[in-house]
């Protein structure tokens, strides 16, 4: 039978805020966001670890999904409950990151990532927990067929798409109606686009933060 696996930080009981990062279809693994750039660039442009890194200095945990290792590469079975990268993921969330007991869980999801994001949030425990959504060139789809109305109106609310473009780094193109906001990248090629939208991201990720500190001050004052 076929095994796969995914990667937690060794923080992951101690953390109270969680990232999760979910990359794209294809030959990607764990970690990775483009083979392209690793081979001919750097491993800042074509992994995860810039994202690892700034999650651990923010004192977040984080979870590396691995949504494209479904099967056994020599005998070609199945991995049980991971045949596709949704149901990775679905497992993953349902047996191991629902059950962390963390104030909220913000997410990094790149291309055909975002359609496995699109899918978890079908879930009401995913919703309840995530607080924010960045998307990079995400491929998700609100068509006829896509989630419920409940489902588009929490991503909307919770995501941002940066998108490739050639307008400048955050330049906003689109106001969220219908679709989730989208923001320029700051490039056009694709598989740079979780890499050029780095520092906006987290930058994004830290005001939304602060904004919850001020909150929970609120309550604690009443």
């Amino acid at each position: 039978e076929g095994t796969s696996f995914f990667f937690m930080s060794r923080n992951i009981k101690d953390c109270d805020k969680l990232l999760i990062l979910i990359h794209g279809s294809g030959a990607v693994r764990a970690g990775q966001w483009a083979r392209r750039l690793i081979i001919n660039h750097s491993l800042d442009s074509g992994t995860q670890l810039p994202y690892i890194r700034e999650a651990h200095k923010l004192g977040y945990g984080v979870v590396v999904l691995n949504t494209n290792n479904n099967y056994n590469e020599i005998t070609y079975q199945s991995v049980r409950a991971n045949e596709t990268p949704t149901a990775h993921a679905s497992y993953v969330w349902d047996h191991f990151i629902e059950k962390l007991e963390v104030k909220y869980v913000d997410v990094v999801a790149h291309s055909y990532g975002g359609a496995v994001t699109t899918d978890l949030a079908k879930k009401s425990s995913f919703r309840e927990k995530v607080r924010k959504i960045a998307f990079t060139d995400s491929v998700h789809s609100f068509g006829a067929f896509g989630p419920s109305k409940v489902v588009v109106n929490f991503l909307i609310k919770s995501s941002i798409n940066w998108v490739t473009s050639g307008k400048p780094l955050g330049t906003s193109l689109s106001d969220g109606m219908g679709d989730v906001q989208r923001r320029s990248a700051g490039t056009g090629k694709h598989e740079e686009t979780s890499w050029k939208a780095f520092e906006e991201v987290f930058k994004w990720f830290k005001k939304g933060g602060k904004e919850l500190e001020k909150k929970e001050n609120k309550k604690k004052k009443k």
